[in-house]
This record gives structure tokens, C-alpha cells and sequence, in this order.
């Protein structure tokens, strides 16, 4: 009686199954139940239902060679998985983790650098190998990337130094691409609603912007490059000032779709018509942008893509870390126009 309380072991449910421990594990596993013969399988499923038998997960993990858990890093902020952003990058990851034995562990992070300098994500988080969003969120220099114990793959928001494996939309080519599209549409007088300060991606693009709009002799006014550390209000606030202060402007770049919403928003305001009198490139692709009043001129950054992209490399790199090969993967994906109806062609 006092064996009969004691939780179920799969070598007991093969005991009285009167089968091998691995055909019941055959049967519990969704991948290989197709494997058992149909009556073993009927009898296996009834002495499961009968004894309420629940297998050990963990266990059946560490016979699995096969199976690794995935982190992805998160800054742990109100509101994060409604940024679209965000959402894409945990899509794409997810996506391409379906029809692997690998699984997803999300760790948010709330805590600033140096907090997690020195931590064993092995160890504290049971994790096999980590997908990093934005390192700076979580470490205090890039150097601590080198130093993790396990597989890392940073994702967009890649710098120079950072010696890591990394997958990241080209960014640098997208500004060039906004500045080629606004010049040979005739715009001379551009503005710029800049990102944040340390941000890598809105360096790369905003890099990109003016390194071809100085290679045509056009560069852009430093007066006319503000910060708005990506907040929407912000941009709002200063296209007001902007458009006081320097009329000549006729087209302004936003370095993401949020910032251009709220600078259409400002003009609407002002009765400036967009793009007749002032045009609007945004930067992202966000799903708003189609139905925006005028539709917005933007480039697709594939973050998606990307995301999906990062996962697979770091499942490579978790399979092949003992093997020699390149040092780091790094991948650029190539940014797109998606052009609408914000920015008009000046004859």
C-alpha cells in the first residue's frame, strides 16, 4: 500500500506495461509516438490515465541529448511586448525554434549594469546558449560578452567592438537608402529626428544618412539633426520648433515610424500639408504605417528575419562549438524601401 503511494516512475509504468523503458518513452514523446504499435500504445495510454502518471520533464531532458534551452535577454520595462518591436524579435525566434528539440526560456532583466557582469546564466538559468537584444541594457561593457560561458548571439544593436556572433539589418545602407530616395525625389533641405544617444542602430542609420547626402555636396545642417531619443511627444514637441525656425525644410527623416507619426501629427496641427508642403520618411515598417494620413514612406529593417536568423545561428554554433571554424558570425541583412504616399518629388 505504501508503494502504491508513491509517485509513478516510468521504469514502474514499464513494469506493469510489461514493455522497455523506451517505448514508454516512444509514447510520451509527440515526435516518436507514431513509432509504438498501435495496441501497445492503447495499453501504455490506459495504465497512464489509470495511475494519473505525469512524466519528469527535467529528467527526460537530461536523457535527451539533443535538447538545449535558449535564452533571450529582455530589458524589463511597462509595456515591453507591446512594442512591436519587441513582439517581432520574440516571433521570429519562436518561429524557428517549432520543429527543433530546443526551447524558449524569456529572462527580462531588471536590474542595471554592472549587475549581471559576472553571472552564470548556465548555472542561475538553466540555459544552454542566449540571444542578447540590446547588451547595454545589461552589461557594462562589451567585453562581458566575450566572458559568457555559453554560445551567445547579439541581435540588431551590434557595435563595432563587440566581438560576438551577432545578425543585424544593415543599417548604415538603410540611412544611405533614405537619403538616396529624399534626394532623387529633389530634396536638398532635409531634417533629421535622430534616436538616442549609445543606441547603435540609430548611429548606423543616421551614419549612413549623411555620409550620402555629403557625397552629393548637400550636408545635412548639424541645427537640423535633433535628439529625440525615440519618443514620439518629443518629436511632436520639436517639429513645432523645427519648422519655425528653419521653413526652407521640405523633407523630414525620422529614424523610426514612432517619431514620424508624431511629426505628421505636429504638422496636420500647423496646417502644413504632408507631403505638399514638408514630406516624411519614417524608419521600421511598423504595421500603423500603411493606414497612416498619408501613408508612410518607410524602410522594412526585417527584424523578423533577423531574429529568426539569430536563433538558428546560435542553434549552429550550440552544435558546433567544439568544432573550428570562424571565429564570429556576423550577418548584415539588407534594408528595403516601402514606399507609400508621405514624401512628394520636387521638379
Amino acid at each position: 500500500m505504501k508503494n502504491e503511494k508513491r509517485k509513478l516512475t516510468i521504469h514502474d509504468l514499464a513494469k506493469r506495461a510489461n514493455v522497455s523503458v523506451a517505448t514508454i518513452s516512444r509514447c510520451l514523446n509527440p515526435e516518436t509516438r507514431n513509432k509504438v504499435a498501435p495496441e501497445t500504445l492503447r495499453a501504455i495510454d490506459a495504465l497512464i490515465e489509470q495511475y494519473h502518471y505525469t512524466p519528469n520533464i527535467a529528467a527526460q531532458h537530461m536523457r535527451q541529448a539533443s535538447h538545449r534551452t535558449i535564452g533571450i535577454l529582455f530589458p524589463h520595462h511597462e509595456g515591453i511586448f507591446l512594442s512591436e518591436y519587441y513582439s517581432y524579435i520574440l516571433s521570429g525566434i519562436s518561429d524557428s525554434l517549432l520543429n527543433t528539440h530546443y526551447t524558449l526560456k524569456m529572462i527580462l532583466l531588471k536590474a542595471t549594469p554592472p549587475r549581471w557582469d559576472r553571472y552564470d546564466f548556465k548555472a542561475g538559468e538553466g540555459v544552454d546558449g542566449l540571444i542578447v537584444t540590446y547588451w547595454r541594457s545589461f552589461f557594462s561593457n562589451a567585453s562581458v560578452i566575450e566572458q559568457l560561458k555559453i554560445p551567445c548571439v547579439v541581435i540588431n544593436n551590434v557595435e563595432d567592438d563587440v566581438k560576438a556572433h551577432y545578425v543585424a539589418g544593415d543599417h548604415f545602407q538603410g540611412g544611405e537608402l533614405a537619403a538616396q530616395y529624399l534626394y532623387f525625389h529633389g530634396h536638398r533641405n532635409i531634417a533629421v529626428m535622430s534616436g538616442r544617444d549609445g543606441a547603435p542602430d540609430a548611429y548606423h542609420r543616421l551614419k549612413g544618412f549623411l555620409s550620402f547626402m555629403n557625397l552629393k555636396g548637400f550636408p545635412v545642417n548639424p541645427e537640423l539633426i535633433l535628439d529625440t531619443g525615440f519618443e514620439e511627444e518629443k518629436a511632436y514637441h520639436l517639429t513645432g520648433q523645427l519648422v519655425s525656425i528653419h521653413p526652407q525644410i521640405t523633407a523630414i527623416f525620422c529614424m523610426n515610424d514612432i517619431l514620424a507619426f508624431g511629426v505628421m501629427k505636429k504638422l496636420k496641427e500647423l496646417g502644413i500639408d504632408c507631403p505638399g508642403r514638408i514630406s516624411v520618411m519614417g524608419y521600421d515598417n511598423d504595421r500603423r504605417a500603411e493606414h497612416s494620413n498619408p501613408p508612410l514612406t518607410t524602410l522594412h529593417a526585417h527584424v523578423y528575419e533577423a531574429a529568426k536568423r539569430s536563433a538558428e545561428c546560435l542553434i549552429q554554433h550550440l552544435k558546433d562549438k567544439d568544432s573550428k571554424g570562424p571565429e564570429f558570425t556576423r550577418e548584415l541583412l539588407p534594408i528595403s524601401l516601402v514606399e507609400r504616399g508621405s514624401v512628394r518629388k520636387i521638379d
